[in-house]
């Protein structure tokens, strides 16, 4: 155990010495890994690295797959900066196995619709249409080696169409740490002081090998210096992958108790995120839960110049919210569940982005 977090933070520290570098800014490819699908996480613009849960943990801090005591499904559809006409689709479920050991898969697909076909003879169009698609298959494994401390490991496998005839394929880990303690009783009634509710997360992402297009796509006729015809092949230039560090910390505040049941609670939530190819962020986040009937989340992440309409390099102006209701499953019990997950982020330039999500809980949360 002790190695697996020591080899964590090594390679966190390690990614915090070459990342945030403004020049390097725009040059990665498959930056749709940096796009978070989930509807509830995202609604707290994914600060919640400490305490993610389930499926959500795929995209934020794999660690997180642990916090589940038998099964999690979760989809969403996410309708991406709606000016631009992205459509995203993505599925995930999360499974107990044994004691202590977890595993899941996760599938994200990203539609960019029908683009016109343009080449050097025709650069109007009018020679048809073509459909990029960007997905990714992901394949996790989490253990819990008590309730305090959790890791996890994910492989996940990246495929990029450009068109039909122009493909990309490589592939990236993942790892991630959760910690939880109990707070000391100063810190809130003592009532209220029950299991663990001071939370930190640390995940490294999308550490891979470089990728690059191929296909005959890139061929093109040319005529020699003999006069003969001849069918080449252009190289594309290779991408590296988007890598980030998540360190993020949350606090669950108990506001009463029924019977021994809390009925509110309220988390709040800060996050680094250290990127190697685009600017660092800090976040902030709250999430208000009732019972186990309904949610409300939001959050604020703030990049270098990300208020200024002239130097700003995200589209995104940094501010979430979303909600969610739970529904359950059998009568006079919480361990099945069925949210229903709703995020809006904004976007002061290609018009906002809406997540809608359901997530089936198969035994309660812890």
């Amino acid at each position: 155990m002790k190695r697996i977090i020591i080899s964590i933070t090594a390679l966190s520290i390690a990614a915090i010495s070459w990342a945030g570098n403004p020049a390097r800014t725009g040059t990665a490819g498959a930056t749709e890994l940096m796009i978070n699908p989930w509807a509830n996480s995202s609604g707290w613009n994914g600060i919640n690295t400490a305490n993610v849960k389930g499926v959500e943990a795929f995209n934020l801090n794999i660690a997180g797959i642990t916090q589940i005591n038998s099964s999690n499904i979760a989809f969403s559809y996410v309708d991406y900066l709606k000016l631009a006409d992205i459509k995203i689709n993505s599925f995930g479920l999360a499974q107990k196995i044994g004691s202590s050991s977890y595993i899941g898969l996760s599938v994200f697909s990203m539609n960019f619709g029908n683009i016109m076909r343009t080449d050097v003879n025709n650069p109007e169009g009018g020679i048809g249409t073509f459909s990029p698609r960007f997905s990714n298959f992901a394949i996790g494994y989490g253990h819990k080696f008590s309730d305090a401390i959790s890791c996890g490991l994910v492989f996940r496998g990246i495929s990029e169409a450009g068109a039909s005839d122009v493909k990309a394929r490589t592939g990236c880990i993942d790892a991630g740490v959760q910690f939880s303690a109990k707070s000391k009783k100063v810190l809130m009634p003592k009532s209220a002081v029950k299991g663990r509710d001071i939370h930190l997360g640390i995940s490294l992402r999308s550490v891979g090998v470089n990728g690059a297009f191929a296909g005959d796509g890139l061929s093109y006729h040319a005529t020699d210096v003999d006069g003969i015809q001849r069918t080449l092949q252009a190289r594309s230039a290779t991408f590296q992958l988007p890598t980030q560090l998540h360190i993020g910390v949350s606090y669950d505040l108990r506001l009463d108790q029924d019977s021994g049941v809390y009925n509110n609670r309220f988390t709040l939530a800060g996050n680094f995120t250290s990127n190697a190819y685009a600017n660092n962020q800090f976040g902030l986040g709250f999430e208000y839960g009732y019972k186990k009937i309904f949610a409300l989340r939001a959050g604020y992440q703030y990049e270098d110049k990300i208020n200024d309409a002239a130097l700003r390099i995200n589209a995104f102006s940094g501010i979430a919210a979303g909600a969610s209701i739970y529904i359950p499953l059998k009568k006079g019990g919480s361990d099945n569940l069925v949210a229903f997950d709703y995020s809006f982020r904004d976007s002061r330039i290609l018009g906002a982005t809406h997540s809608f999500g359901i997530r089936i809980d198969l035994g309660e949360s812890e």
